[in-house]
């Protein structure tokens, strides 16, 4: 134990290549509770959002990034590759943990071989639009440098491919609870369903305006909320003219959230394909119930009739039986979001994340 502390004797340094969103929000919030055990160093780009990051994490800000213009800018000036070798190898850490497989991890990871080194995995198969043969060749060359791959589920330690599933460990997801201020199902916000997130083809985002459209054309009065970036131009034709829909097509800040969460009853995710989301993260901890579709890894975080509904993925009558449901029973919407923030706050606490973390790390500390 750190005598000063009471923490633990190790050094953790954890490597990220988002400067915000979900999976900055993931890494920093994991890099808090860890802290709270060992040592941590996080290293970042520079520019990153800092705000929910706790004073025990040490952050570096460094040049690095995951976009192809940074990737070719910081790889022809070598030197910031040196830099954060030399930072890596100065910490002398018990383990290096990488946040997801970036093709800069190709220049770092021969170097410190002999450090062991944990990779997460969010997503194991490359989203609909991506290059899948650029994403799994990367990744295929860079696991081969793992000591351990986190997966944040069984369908993901089932479906990963190309590494020894006797190294892959499941750790679920944390709660995003940083978002809320222990608030739950908001007065007026009935009938209210909500989409967050990233606009991308794989998200289902036209199922779940073919449902709605449906059943308010059959005089349920219902409202949606789509809120996130990206191009909603693929969904014109059904967003021409409809009153009951709400649509903030931007980069929502973190304070802006509690009250986008507020003003739902619901949250809808129609996903054709995933491997996981943490927007379930953000409404178990709003205390939202959520409608999902059954693919990926979803299943296991959401109960069907427990935090809120399954349905088969591009199915719009299973989807609108199941809006219809939840619109036609408040109390039991409710009951299930309370459900599900109890879940928030004890399956997927960040103490416990963080447990079942060090346990991976100390499989390879030497």
């Amino acid at each position: 134990m750190n005598e000063n502390d009471g923490r633990r004797n190790d050094r953790i340094v954890m490597v990220s290549f988002n400067t915000r969103g979900g999976l900055h929000h993931y890494i920093t919030q994991l890099a808090n509770a860890l802290g709270e055990k060992v040592e941590v160093d996080l290293v970042l780009p520079r520019g990153s959002e800092l705000a929910h990051i706790s004073p025990r994490v040490n952050v570096r800000e460094m040049d690095i990034g995951n976009t192809k213009k940074n990737f070719i800018k910081n790889t022809v000036e070598f030197w910031k590759i040196i830099q954060l070798v030399v930072f890596i190898r100065d910490r002398r850490p018990s383990v290096v943990h990488f946040n997801g497989c970036y093709p800069w991890m190709s220049f770092i990871l021969p170097f410190i071989g002999d450090i062991p080194t944990v990779m997460t995995i969010h997503d194991i198969v490359p989203h609909p639009g991506s290059s899948k043969t650029d994403v799994q060749s990367v990744r295929d060359m860079l696991l081969g440098y793992a000591d351990r791959v986190i997966v944040h589920g069984e369908y993901a330690k089932d479906n990963i491919k190309n590494v020894d599933k006797e190294m892959v460990r499941i750790v679920p997801h944390g709660n995003y609870s940083f978002f809320s201020n222990g608030q739950t199902c908001a007065e007026g916000t009935e009938r209210t369903f909500l989409f967050f997130g990233r606009i991308s083809e794989y998200k289902g985002i036209g199922y779940l305006l073919r449902a709605i459209n449906e059943l308010n054309e059959e005089g349920r009065d219902l409202r949606l909320m789509i809120v996130g970036e990206g191009d909603l131009s693929p969904y014109e034709e059904e967003m021409r003219d409809r009153p009951w829909l709400e649509t903030i097509n931007r980069y929502v800040a973190d304070d802006e959230v509690p009250e986008i969460f507020g003003r739902c009853m619901a949250v809808v995710l129609p996903y054709i394909e995933v491997t996981q989301s943490g927007v379930v993260q953000i409404a178990l901890a709003f205390g939202k119930p959520v409608i999902s579709t059954t693919v990926g890894c979803l299943p296991e975080i959401i109960k069907d009739g427990v935090n809120g509904l399954l349905v088969p993925s591009a199915d719009v009558p299973a989807l609108k039986k199941a809006i219809v449901h939840l619109a036609d029973n408040c109390s039991e919407a409710r009951e299930m979001g309370l459900r599900g923030q109890d879940m928030a706050g004890s399956e997927y606490s960040w103490d416990r994340i963080a447990d079942m973390t060090l346990r991976v790390y100390d499989e390879i500390r030497r």
